[in-house]
């Protein structure tokens, strides 16, 4: 997963991924048809590996609170899991997908359970409607962009440090109240 991580999905060769665990090329294809089929079954493993590690906001909880428990988790998924997030992010849209390989829904599926029926008040000017298609994806960029420039040492402190301003960030892009969004 390192090697997919660090070197995205073509940087990968079998050879280093085989050299790296310590077996022969041949064995790995005992495993897997090939390179694209390891990397889509690791994909969905640490997809739901991240997913799992989320225990459903009470449902009490107001949504803009909910946007908070969630990049919250995902920032603290990352501090314990470096690798596994970062392989989740290079990979999203470069893996080939086929039957059986159905990666790319996990993590878009955890945002709409989570993010669905936010609410908001309406603001005088502002229109009442949402496409709900385009909503759950609307969060990734601002939650994702502080791991990603952690990563590449463009922040001075990890993405935790960062939560109240991507939450609030966030509730304006999904249009959630603003009370409590940094509380």
């Amino acid at each position: 997963m390192e090697l997919f991580a660090r070197h995205g999905f073509n940087g990968a060769t079998i050879k280093d991924i085989a050299d790296t665990a310590s077996v022969a090329e041949g064995a790995l294809y005992r495993h897997y048809a090939g390179k694209a089929e390891m990397a889509a079954a690791l994909y969905a493993e640490e997809s739901r590996r991240l997913v799992a590690a989320f225990s459903p906001p009470q449902p009490e909880v107001p949504g803009h609170r909910k946007i908070r428990l969630i990049v919250k988790r995902l920032y603290a998924y990352y501090e314990e899991h470096p690798y596994s997030v970062l392989f989740l992010i290079r990979n999203f849209h470069t893996l080939p997908s086929g039957p059986g390989l159905d990666w790319q829904g996990y993590l878009y599926d955890f945002v709409t359970r989570h993010v669905r029926n936010l609410g908001g008040r309406r603001q005088p000017g502002r229109r009442s409607g949402r496409n709900l298609e385009i909503l759950p994806s609307l969060p990734s960029g601002p939650m994702l962009q502080p791991i990603i420039f952690h990563h590449y040492h463009k922040l001075p402190h990890p993405p935790l440090h960062y939560v109240d301003a991507v939450t609030a960030g966030c509730c304006l892009l999904l249009g959630a109240d603003d009370d409590g969004c940094n509380a």
